[in-house]
């Protein structure tokens, strides 16, 4: 729901306008051990620019119409505050983060010349003329690559009835160019084989990113922005151990199903443990004047987590209790004066699985929670004869 093909999202410019960039393409072909097809367009804007291009992919993904009901679904499971204007926020936030993006629809790679005092940040370590904005040209360079070989827009990256399914595919993609980007750095700097895992476990642990963000953005937009990047690189890492090159390509052929596959890669590669489908019949008393469905889908255990810690329950125990995660379906309803409110069946592995996430959700206010058997059906916002009804 917030995720935006392909963008880097680091607060570092690309370079000048006058630039020779196949060696950064002859980098990325080397990383990634493909080969470019065609020549790729690089159209290298000014700031302005970069905006317009950043409003340009938003419309594409996101039309007009679906903000309201995004921004609705999101505040009725208390994900983002009760006064939040989601697409503000998210156009701010992209605005200030995005300086390169390719555009899969057009085949086009836009970079920024917006200055920098410190673009030239490694020169103090004798590496002139090397800009780190180019480690973030060659992850761009990598989704125009993997691009041409896979057709990344034929991945489910774009669906919208399942969330959870397409931030699992959005994974492998941003997961593959994460992964050469952070190579080429290591590259550069000349670190040892040895110790780039070691590099990279401390970076994600001081939350990469995160700090550019600040503490007024909800946690459900941090964490899905950064996901991708984060836990989608160490899949592509395993991957790529256990079948180099190839291995790689088969996540693009045969993509993760769901983000408990890519939270826990050895179910992927076990082929274990695959998502359940649920339908979801909106209970009969939403069909009451005043009432309309708004919209439904999958949150997934990423999601789940976060939802049970915007509920209050704390990190671990939010954690854990997501861990087990079958499958889920939520529809999302308004009511007279704008009331809102939701149905969300989710079914886990095991019985004991089922307890641990009830017993989690019982602790939130104003939730209703049924569990039989594997089954957990909650519902929140509606007359209580909605609520017995819902399982």
């Amino acid at each position: 729901m917030v995720a935006l093909l392909f963008s880097a999202l680091f607060l570092l410019p690309a370079g000048g306008a006058e630039r020779d960039f196949r060696p950064l393409e002859r980098k990325a072909e080397e990383l990634r051990g493909l080969r470019f097809t065609r020549p790729v367009p690089i159209l290298v804007v000014d700031g302005a620019g970069m905006r317009k291009v950043l409003a340009d992919q938003i419309r594409k993904e996101y039309p007009e119409g679906e903000w309201p009901a995004m921004e609705k679904t999101l505040k009725a499971f208390s994900m983002i505050p009760p006064k939040m204007n989601l697409r503000a926020v998210m156009n701010g936030l992209l605005e200030e983060q995005v300086v390169g993006l390719y555009d899969p629809y057009e085949k086009k790679l836009f970079v920024t010349n917006a200055p920098m005092a410190d673009s030239n940040l490694l020169s103090g370590l004798g590496m002139e003329g090397f800009q780190i904005g180019d480690v973030y040209i060659l992850h761009e360079m990598v989704h125009a690559l993997t691009d041409q070989r896979f057709d990344l827009l034929s991945l489910p990256i774009q669906d919208k009835e399942n969330e959870d399914r397409a931030s699992a595919a959005r994974c492998v993609v941003e997961g593959d160019a994460t992964w050469g980007m952070m190579r080429y750095l290591y590259d550069t700097l000349k670190v040892p084989a040895e110790s780039r895992g070691q590099l990279d476990d401390v970076m994600f642990g001081m939350n990469m990113g995160r700090e550019l963000m600040g503490t007024s953005i909800p946690a459900y937009l941090q964490e899905n922005l950064l996901v991708a990047y984060l836990a989608g690189q160490a899949l592509v890492k395993m991957a790529y151990e256990r079948g180099g090159f190839e291995g790689v390509n088969r996540l693009y052929k045969n993509p993760p199903q769901s983000m408990e596959q890519v939270l826990h890669p050895e179910k992927y590669f076990s082929g274990s443990d695959r998502p359940v489908g649920i339908r979801l019949l909106p209970p009969k008393a939403f069909g009451a004047p005043g009432w309309k469905e708004l919209g439904s889908g999958v949150w997934g255990e990423f999601n789940t987590r976060i939802i049970l810690q915007e509920w209050g329950i704390p990190e671990e125990q939010a954690r854990k209790a997501s861990e087990g995660w079958g499958g889920d379906a939520y529809k999302v309803f308004e009511g007279p004066g704008g009331a809102l409110a939701f149905a969300w069946a989710t079914v886990w592995d095991t019985d004991s699985d089922a307890a641990e996430f009830a017993g989690a959700c019982s602790k939130a206010k104003e939730l209703s929670v049924i569990r039989e058997g594997t089954r957990v059906t909650l519902t929140k916002g509606a007359p209580s004869a909605v609520a017995k009804k819902a399982a």
